[in-house]
Order: C-alpha cells, then sequence, then structure tokens
C-alpha cells in the first residue's frame, strides 16, 4: 500500500509540473484511459486529486494493522495473527491469542474450534475434547470434530 501511495504522489506531481511527461506516459497508454485534450484541461484539478489519494494511502498504510507505526489488536485482527501463527507452526503463540479472543468473547466459534485443533495437535486430548465438546454443542452436526472427538476419547 505505501508503495502505491508513492507512485499516486509522484504521479500527481508529474501532472502539476511535468504535463510533457504526462504526453509521454500518455502515448504509451491506451488512448480512451488517458486523452490527452482531456489531461491539459484538466491536469491541475487531476493532479490536486491524485495527490490528495497519495497522502490517504500513506496516511493509511501507516495506521493499518501490519504498518509501521500503529497496531490495534482488535478481536479480528487477533484472530487473524493466531490463525497465522496457527499455520506457522507456532502453536504457543496462537494458542495465547485465542485464549486472549475468548476473554473478549468467551464464544467465539472460531477460536473454539482453533484452539480445539491446536491442542488435538498438541496431543493434549484432554482439553481437546473439552473444546471439541463446546464445538459439538453449537454445531451437533459437524463431521470433523465429531471424529476428533471419537479420537480423544481413545
Amino acid at each position: 500500500m505505501f508503495i502505491l501511495s508513492i507512485i499516486f504522489l509522484v504521479y500527481g506531481i508529474m501532472y502539476l509540473y511535468w504535463p510533457d511527461s504526462i504526453h509521454k506516459l500518455n502515448a504509451l497508454a491506451i488512448k480512451y484511459l488517458f486523452n490527452d485534450k482531456w489531461v491539459m484541461y484538466r491536469r491541475k484539478k487531476v493532479g490536486v486529486i491524485i495527490c490528495v489519494i497519495a497522502l490517504i494511502l500513506v496516511y493509511l498504510s501507516i495506521n493499518m494493522p501490519g504498518g509501521n507505526v500503529m497496531i490495534n489488536d482488535t478481536k479480528k485482527e487477533k484472530l487473524y495473527h493466531a490463525y497465522c501463527q496457527y499455520h506457522l507452526g507456532e502453536y504457543d503463540k496462537a494458542e495465547k491469542l485465542y485464549n486472549d479472543v475468548l476473554l473478549e468473547d468467551p464464544v467465539n466459534p472460531v477460536a473454539v474450534k482453533q484452539l480445539c485443533l491446536i491442542y488435538f495437535a498438541g496431543s493434549d486430548y484432554k482439553k481437546a475434547k473439552l473444546y471439541c465438546q463446546r464445538v459439538l454443542s453449537k454445531e451437533p452436526g459437524n463431521i470433523k470434530f465429531r471424529k476428533i472427538l471419537e479420537k480423544c476419547a481413545r
């Protein structure tokens, strides 16, 4: 996103200060996308609009989750990070994040299911069985967790 914002910023400045280079770019672009008459007639307006878009994108890229400055750990972000940690094999980190989600939302179905899978993968069948039973109490027809429960019971 940051690179895209820089591209928009450079492009907007080109509209404002180097309209000849816009003519060269337009020669390379599709006729209907960049019409030379339209560019010259509206170059200042379009340049300002593109620069504003670029600044908005810079702001968003810095302030979005995973950006350089601020990371807000909302429930959805924690679920996403936990999911990534789970698939990277970092079960301890994923377990902590899913438990954090369950502290905020004790019946979160995603966190309950993933904790069941984490405990099952870690051979902690007693905890896996508890979480599996929680899943099946809400979704009695869930075949995947019914099979996990059967394996935990052995």
